[in-house]
């Protein structure tokens, strides 16, 4: 049985180097307009340089093999980092730094964490290695496991809850980016799961065969998954994605709503967003907008595209925008986060890059400008 769980570890193991590698060449080659993609090429560079690493593991000398791991391992730390900066280019899309200096840093810090494991690798095989050497390597192990989970916790966790949440849903970009992001995400999230409970169960040293095998193949899946949402994707161009808001109206020919019955629609969405001021709700969806309004969020959604000329979120955006500018004009004492926050918006950067997109300034050029005059 063992080997059994053996053969398909390694098998879906070595599978994942050529997944990768051709999701890399997709991104390089049919995502080119895209600034976030070098973060994503990076970051499944790691993945094919730790699977290769792991694999080479199982074929070579324990001692090389081992080295090879220690060598290359402290690159999961940089997990969490380059998908945030993966996030925050594709929304502002705009080129950000693959690595700031705390990426830099946690890097290092794992890489220390792991010098005397590194060292007790490399010592003779005849020699006793040290009591204070074998505590310093347990001691540091388990710091970087830790180092590992709180750091990579602090990146994915909150993403994680503002995408799903549509928090992270701005203006300047349409649905079919919004959903290979969230596919994105959620397979790397399942990829950063996995590494969790494999580091977690190195530390009891509960590791049996069938752990690694399961894991193996869990990745296997996740990489294909966001290669399949990644072609789905670039079947349309950023250009493409623009024109088709023009061209809705073919979309809803067999639609039951009428004009007049988006018009109706559309004067009680209006009616409720001012004298209820819903959009200051963080968490407002179009199926609870929907529900307010006592209509299908389908019939909702066609109201708003096919009559205004823009989707929900970005419907919605202007209201808060609106709000935001009353607020900059009229309280002073308010700093730019607390104005974001009253406003409806659940970050400063989505904030200040959905006020320049729809003011066309910054939310305290603005400011500044009202207070002139």
């Amino acid at each position: 049985m063992n080997n059994t769980f053996e053969l398909i570890s390694l098998l879906s193991g070595f599978s994942a180097i050529p997944l990768s590698i051709s999701f890399i060449l997709l991104i390089h080659f049919l995502l080119d307009w895209m600034p976030a993609r070098h973060a994503l090429i990076t970051l499944f560079s790691i993945a094919v340089m730790l699977k290769s690493t792991i694999t080479l593991q199982a074929l070579l000398p324990g001692v090389v093999g081992h080295q090879l791991f220690l060598i290359t391992y402290p690159l999961i730390l940089m997990l969490g980092p380059l998908m945030t900066r993966f996030t925050k280019s594709v929304l502002r899309v705009e080129s950000t730094t693959l690595f700031e200096k705390p990426a830099t840093r946690l890097l290092v810090a794992g890489y220390f964490l792991l010098l005397p494991m590194f060292i007790l690798s490399i010592e003779g095989i005849d020699e006793e290695p040290s009591v204070v050497l074998n505590a310093l390597a347990a001691v540091g192990y388990l710091a970087f496991v830790m180092l590992f989970i709180v750091s990579s916790a602090m990146h994915f966790m909150p993403v994680l809850w503002r995408l799903f949440n549509g928090a992270l849903y701005t203006v300047g970009y349409g649905n079919a980016t919004y959903y290979w992001l969230r596919g994105v995400w959620s397979s790397i999230g399942v990829l950063w799961l996995t590494l969790v409970f494999h580091n977690v169960s190195g530390l009891w040293e509960y590791d049996p065969i069938w752990i690694d095998a399961l894991f193996n193949v869990v990745d296997l899946i996740a990489l294909f998954v966001v290669l399949v949402f990644t072609v789905v994707y670039c079947r349309k161009s950023p250009q493409e994605e623009t024109v088709q808001r023009c061209l809705e109206t073919p979309k809803y020919e067999r639609s039951g709503l009428t004009r007049s019955d988006a018009c109706v629609i559309l004067e009680r969405v209006e009616n409720v967003l001012v004298n209820q001021a819903l959009y200051l709700d963080a968490n407002l969806t179009l199926d609870k907008l929907a529900q307010q309004v006592r209509t299908q969020p389908q019939y909702l959604s066609q109201a708003i595209n096919q009559y205004r000329d823009m989707n929900f979120h970005e419907f919605i955006a202007r209201y808060r925008v609106d709000f935001a500018k009353r607020e900059l004009r009229s309280n002073s004492t308010l700093n730019i986060l607390d104005v974001a926050m009253s406003a409806g918006f659940n970050s400063k950067s989505t904030f200040n890059f959905t006020f320049k997109k729809i003011a066309g300034m910054t939310p305290s050029a603005y400011r500044k400008q009202a207070v002139m005059q």
